[in-house]
C-alpha cells in the first residue's frame, strides 16, 4: 500500500485501503501540486467457492504454504489474491497517469 505519494513534475498519487458496502479494495487519488485532481476506487471482486477451489487447485504446494500463513481457507486466500489484483490495477493506472504527457482524468 502506498500512503506516501510518489512525485514527478508536481504530480503525485496515493493508494490507500477502502472498505465500502460494495466490498474492499483500494482508493487511488491523484494530485497536481498537492491539489487532488482525480480518484478511482478499485474494488476486489467477491470470491465464490467454486472459483476459489479452482484457483486453489492450480497453486503449487509452495504457493499453498505461502497462502496458509495469512489465510485459513481457500476462499479467504483467493479473496486476498483478488485484493492483490485490485491493488495491481490501481498501481498500473497510477503509473500510466504519472507517465502521461497530459493529465487524463481518472473519474
Amino acid at each position: 500500500m502506498k500512503s506516501d505519494p510518489e512525485q514527478l513534475d508536481g504530480r503525485s498519487y496515493t493508494i490507500t485501503p477502502v472498505s465500502t458496502a460494495s466490498g474492499n479494495g483500494w482508493w487511488l487519488r491523484t494530485f497536481v501540486d498537492g491539489d487532488e485532481v482525480g480518484y478511482r476506487v478499485f474494488l476486489a471482486r467477491t470470491a465464490n467457492r467454486a472459483e476459489s477451489m479452482a484457483w486453489w487447485d492450480g497453486l503449487t504446494n509452495d504457493e499453498r504454504t505461502d497462502c496458509a500463513t495469512y489465510s485459513i481457507s481457500a476462499t479467504e486466500a483467493y479473496q486476498r489474491h483478488l485484493l492483490d489484483v485490485a491493488y495491481a490495477e490501481a498501481e498500473t493506472t497510477a503509473c500510466a497517469w504519472m507517465d502521461a504527457t497530459a493529465f487524463p482524468a481518472l473519474v
